[in-house]
């Protein structure tokens, strides 16, 4: 398995900084894209019904 810091190579440097100031949460942001995928935390599917 690659390590988190591979995935974020492709964030853009702006992001990033926002991140390491603390203007941006990635947790929530995390959390927010996988709701939109119909995930949980877990990626467990909570979405529409299959």
């Amino acid at each position: 398995m690659e390590t988190a810091d591979h995935y974020l190579n492709v964030l853009p440097s702006e992001l990033l900084a926002a991140a390491s100031r603390g203007e941006i949460d990635l947790n929530e942001l995390a959390a927010v894209v996988l709701a939109g995928r119909g995930l949980d935390h877990n990626t467990t599917w909570v979405g529409f019904r299959r």
